[in-house]
């Protein structure tokens, strides 16, 4: 002959905590109950009280209960549970860039598809060498400053309120190291004219602004890449001038380079053309027209 017990809920999110009472007392006088929670623990009474267990992981368990009595006669009586996972999360990722020079500002947006209300769960976003956590939303933007070259693994996280994983996505994220190459400037002369130019490559990362101070008072803020790679500029009084440079980044990072190589070569005085060079602050040539 059989009793009955039950199990109070029988189904839900793990971790799942159940009550297992016996509803229909065994007919033989027991002296001990023992249970079997069908996840590997058991544990032996000698009153018929409620019981709770808690299932930690996802299953179907089968419990039962053993009376027995102090002939060693016994009756069982058994019911199944259902510890059950979580509905799975379907978010959406995404990261710009994901590679670039440091420092790289990488902008995440994730989106939670479903579940649909925001209220189901929280989010966090693992960097790599940093953490944000968001609740309430759907829809997340941050954005991240990767200051150190190397690769990083950003990790989104979704958890129901009962902090059980329900969706978990990673990235890669490449952050390159910068070298800026100090600026080599050459000068040519032509007439009143001198062309100077940057001859120095950075293969790296590519300059985005250059400031000229050509020595005699004018300068010359350029932001095209022709520009700042070179300028011509025409001096109105022969001299020797010395040309500061100074070429800028996007990252924010700045070379400066000089040169007195900007020799002016013709000049006009009295409507008279001349042809000479400057020495030691003198001028010496002679009259062409």
């Amino acid at each position: 002959m059989t009793f009955t017990i039950t199990a109070t809920p029988e189904a839900g999110l793990y971790p799942l905590q159940t009550v297992i009472a016996i509803s229909e007392v065994p007919s033989i006088t027991t002296t001990t109950y023992t249970y079997s929670f069908g996840d590997g623990t058991t544990l032996t009474t000698t009153t018929a009280s409620p019981l709770t267990h808690t299932y930690a992981e996802p299953g179907t368990y089968t419990i039962t209960v053993t009376a027995t009595d102090a002939n060693s006669t016994t009756e069982t009586a058994s019911v199944t549970v259902t510890a059950q996972s979580p509905t799975p999360a379907v978010i959406a990722l995404r990261a710009t860039p994901v590679s670039g020079y440091v420092p790289l500002a990488v902008i995440y947006t994730a989106t939670i598809i479903t579940p649909g209300n925001p209220a189901d769960h929280t989010i966090d976003l693992d960097f790599g060498n940093d953490t944000a956590h968001f609740e309430d939303s759907n829809t997340i933007t941050a954005q991240h400053l990767y200051t150190d070259a190397g690769t990083y693994t950003a990790k989104f996280t979704v958890k129901n309120n009962d902090e059980q994983l329900t969706a978990e996505q990673t990235l890669t994220i490449t952050a390159c190291a910068t070298t800026y190459a100090d600026p080599v400037l050459i000068t040519s002369t032509s007439g009143a004219s001198v062309t100077i130019t940057n001859t120095a490559v950075n293969t790296d990362i590519q300059p985005d602004k250059a400031f000229w101070d050509f020595g005699d008072g004018t300068t010359l803020t350029a932001t095209t890449a022709e520009n700042i790679k070179k300028q011509t500029h025409t001096y109105a009084v022969p001299g020797v001038y010395t040309v500061s440079y100074t070429v800028s980044y996007p990252t924010g990072h700045a070379k400066t380079a000089t040169t007195s190589a900007a020799t002016l070569t013709a000049l006009t005085v009295n409507k008279a053309i001349y042809n000479g060079i400057i020495v030691n602050g003198n001028y010496t040539g002679r009259k062409i027209l």
